[in-house]
């Protein structure tokens, strides 16, 4: 489904540890310059070998290798509120923080726009 909505621009990655699939990532090319890790994660009691790490680690190599400006790999919060145990696995990855603008509009506060109909 993902791909149909953005075809073409949805990569998978993965780590293999003794032929069993440990860690994967599900990436969306945003655009040229930058690749957005849309989720990633590890089996339960693959954490000793920290392949979410070393799957970070590669996702830079493709980004430099593919001539990419950034690897985003999204917000460290739930709920709204900062989780900073991910913020501080991701800066211990290399990564530093960005101000990352959201946009809403509450459908509770206005009335909806007009709609213009064609004639």
């Amino acid at each position: 489904a993902m791909d149909r909505a953005v075809p073409g621009r949805v990569r998978c990655f993965g780590v293999r540890h003794e032929e069993e699939l440990i860690a994967a990532a599900v990436c969306i090319d945003l655009n040229p310059e930058v690749l957005y890790v849309f989720y990633w994660g590890e089996v339960a009691g693959a954490e000793r070998l920290s392949p979410v790490a070393f799957l970070a680690s590669e996702l830079y190599t493709v980004c430099v290798r593919e001539d990419r400006r950034l690897l985003d790999v999204g917000t460290s919060t739930v709920g709204g509120v900062p989780n900073y145990g991910l913020i501080r696995f991701k800066k211990n990855l290399g990564c530093r923080e960005s101000l990352k603008l959201t946009l809403v509009r509450d459908t509770r506060d206005a009335p909806p726009p007009a709609r213009s109909h064609a004639a």
